[in-house]
């Protein structure tokens, strides 16, 4: 599964990333650990077994929305329960930053 974001104007998607990465390491989102640093792979802290590697995206538009800024890939058996976890990470906590984002579901 892959989640797209798009990020308020003056936020990079680089230092989106990076800054993230730090907030986790910190400690200021306590639900979720940093598992790797390149690229930034973070995982939800309950249950669920599934991982989120985040990576700036200089991507391409598809025709019904603009680049992203950051693209996000889930993997793992309950990628599904863990994007319920992400959506509220991102809609409550990241708010400031992030301006959308949309979830394109893989095709298996």
């Amino acid at each position: 599964m892959r989640i797209f974001l798009h990020l308020r104007k003056g936020v990079n998607g680089r230092q989106f990333v990076t800054s993230l990465g730090k907030q986790i390491r910190a400690g200021e989102h306590r639900t979720w650990e940093a598992v790797k640093a390149r690229p930034l792979t973070i995982r939800h802290k309950g249950r669920f077994k599934a991982s989120i590697a985040l990576v700036p995206s200089g991507g391409r538009a598809s025709p019904d929305h603009p680049p992203p800024d950051v693209a996000a890939r889930l993997s793992g058996k309950d990628a599904g329960f863990v994007l319920r976890y992400l959506t509220w990470l991102l809609a409550v906590k990241l708010k400031r930053h992030v301006a959308g984002f949309y979830v394109r579901v893989d095709e298996e």
